[in-house]
């Protein structure tokens, strides 16, 4: 069996202007119709770690949840998806008398049909016999064929019911099955947004709200926003349905996410060339990497401290804050979310290495400063070595060299 990735690309434009007959809130809800997930779906944690939630339910204490609804949304930075199965609806007393009658009409069918056939069987031979005027003949076999039907007849309903019970067993069985979970539904947002999955094969996010009574939480106000124009906001944004199994799963969402929430910025600017001079007179295309990095990991963040940071520069210089991350979490792909190795001495096209430092996730502290427990690697080299979900910053320091333009 082939199963295909699909992809959609959902855009959704929605304002609130004329919502003075009441409050409204507008959600997207994503559902495969016959699928389920048991009141069990998974968010992201900050667009990394994936956290499972679960209707109803705290992992910590035990919930009284007095909002159905508000009581089972959680927050979707990037992603939210289910784990979804074929389910079967065993309690359904009409799904159950079908399946019985169907097999007892088999077995009834069957049973006719094989009687029909005996009792011509019989005629042709009596009739035979008759004509032959053969009387010993023709009660000798009369006999055997009234034996041998009634032996047929015996076998015959035997295995018929037999078979409609092992047919209804069949058919009991599958209704009261609910799957492996061999699929994930996955739906990427473009910003933040508030996500549950109410109903079974559901994927549902908040796409816009605007309410003109207080909720009572105790800000003590309503959300209403009128906008600039005093009319309400408009919300514009897209989302990304994925539909593939779980174990190819991340390796499809989690590039997709990262180009989703840091995709690039265009810029614009006056020129007097036109654009086929000024690509003749200049290189239009540049990379700031010589190489390329693992397609586990992610250059987040590369740029000078301002202040020279928390790093002495030995040669004077201001050093780099350069932070690299792991996209995948543990366990998540068999190929993909392991502890993977680069060098970054030749990473950066025009600089130079000279040293670097590792610090703190906030930038500011040097890690080694930090009294905790650290392991050191038995490789002496100068890889670095980044583990799955895992996001370092290091302070590089560089010497600039001009890029060829």
């Amino acid at each position: 069996m082939h199963f295909w990735i699909l992809i959609l690309e959902c855009h959704f434009y929605k304002s609130h202007r004329n919502d003075w007959d009441g409050g409204k809130e507008v959600v997207a809800r994503y559902n495969i119709p016959g699928w389920g997930n048991n009141g069990i779906f998974y968010t992201d944690s900050n667009g990394r770690e994936i956290l499972q939630r679960k209707l109803n339910y705290r992992p910590t204490w035990n919930a009284s949840i007095d909002e159905p609804v508000a009581g089972n949304y959680f927050p979707v930075d990037a992603h939210i998806n289910i784990k979804v199965c074929t389910v079967y609806h065993s309690s359904s007393s009409s799904s159950s008398s079908s399946s019985s009658s169907s097999s007892k009409n088999r077995a009834a069918t069957a049973l006719v049909v094989v009687v029909v056939l005996v009792i011509v069987v019989v005629v042709v031979v009596v009739v035979v016999a008759v004509v032959a005027a053969a009387v010993v003949v023709v009660i000798v076999v009369v006999v055997v064929v009234v034996v041998v039907v009634v032996v047929v007849v015996v076998v015959v309903v035997a295995v018929v019911v037999q078979t409609g019970q092992m047919l209804l067993t069949v058919d009991n069985t599958l209704m009261r099955l609910s799957g492996d979970s061999k699929h994930q539904l996955t739906v990427l947002v473009d910003r933040a947004q508030g996500g549950s999955s109410l109903n079974d094969g559901d994927v549902e996010l908040m796409l816009h709200r605007r309410l003109i009574v207080d909720d009572s939480f105790g800000v003590g106000q309503a959300l209403n926003e009128p906008g600039l124009d005093g009319k309400g906001l408009v919300v514009r944004g897209s989302h990304y349905v994925l539909l593939d199994t779980v174990e190819n799963a991340a390796r499809h969402f989690r590039p997709l996410a990262q180009e989703m929430i840091l995709s690039g910025q265009p810029s614009f600017s006056a020129s007097p060339l036109s654009p086929g001079k000024y690509v003749e007179q200049f290189n239009t295309k540049f990379s700031g990497l010589v190489g390329s990095l693992p397609e586990q990991v992610h250059l987040l963040t590369l740029e000078r401290f301002r202040n020279g940071g928390p790093v002495t520069s030995p040669s004077g210089s201001v050093p780099y804050l350069v932070r690299f991350e792991h996209i995948y979490e543990s366990k998540e792909d068999a190929r993909l979310a392991v502890p993977v190795t680069f060098d970054f001495k030749n990473l950066f096209r025009g600089l130079v290495f000279v040293d670097a430092t590792e610090l703190v996730l906030g930038g500011n502290v040097v890690a080694a400063d930090i009294h905790r427990l650290r392991w050191n690697m038995k490789d002496s080299t100068q890889g670095k070595c980044q583990h799955p979900i895992d996001l370092s910053d290091w302070a590089l320091e560089y010497k600039d060299t001009p890029p060829s333009l």
